[in-house]
């Protein structure tokens, strides 16, 4: 008689996702802007509230500054009650034109002497869940309240390698016996000038 080999193949962390990420290439659009301001006074702003999440596609809207790092794009923001702890979501998915991460740098403007004043990266977290697909969750804080932001690109990240690492367990049944084994999936995901991201602001600190 012949044995027979049944195989039974048990995978976590699988599954459908949504892909929130973007097939677009920001960096060739960014290299050809030629009307960024260098004025940090011609940042516009778009009005938001504590405690929601705002989603925004820095660079879709082709808002640009010169600063003294380069050229980047930028989403802004601005509420009426003051905040401390902004947490950032940047979209990507794993696989295909739309495996490109957006890091993005997050700062305050001093309407007084007309800067930007960044913000602490206070905790990095690689995370995905289906309603938002996979994402980097940042969450930045600053010392003193403030009552907007602008979340740009982070040009020193856009020569950095970003690895996603996946692992997998399944369990094998050959006749009557069960093989338990591990697998590991690395997904090389590209840098990006801009992205899908989504902000939520907090009036205290996260620790």
């Amino acid at each position: 008689m012949k044995k027979i080999i049944l195989l039974l193949f048990i995978v976590a962390l699988t599954g459908c996702k949504t892909n929130k990420g973007t097939s677009v290439d920001y960096f060739p659009i960014l290299e050809s802007m030629l009307n960024c301001s260098n004025e940090i006074k011609d940042i516009t702003f778009t009005p938001t509230n504590l405690y929601v999440f705002q989603e925004s596609t820095v660079g879709a809207d082709r808002k640009c500054l010169d600063l003294k790092t380069g050229k980047t794009f930028y989403s802004a923001f601005s509420t009426d009650k003051s905040f401390k702890t902004v947490t950032v979501r940047a979209f990507y998915s794993l696989n295909g034109p739309t495996a490109r991460v957006f890091y993005p740098a997050v700062a305050t403007v001093d309407l007084k002497s007309e800067k930007l004043k960044p913000a602490i990266v206070d905790e990095i977290i690689d995370e995905s869940n289906s309603k938002n697909g996979y994402y980097l969750k940042i969450t930045y804080i600053f010392n003193k309240p403030v009552k907007n932001i602008v979340v740009y690109s982070d040009r020193s990240e856009f020569d950095s390698d970003y690895n996603y690492q996946e692992t997998q367990y399944s369990t094998a049944m050959v006749g009557y016996g069960a093989f338990s084994f591990r697998m590991v999936n690395n997904y090389p995901i590209k840098q990006n000038a801009g992205g899908p991201i989504s902000i939520f602001l907090e009036d205290y600190y996260r620790h």
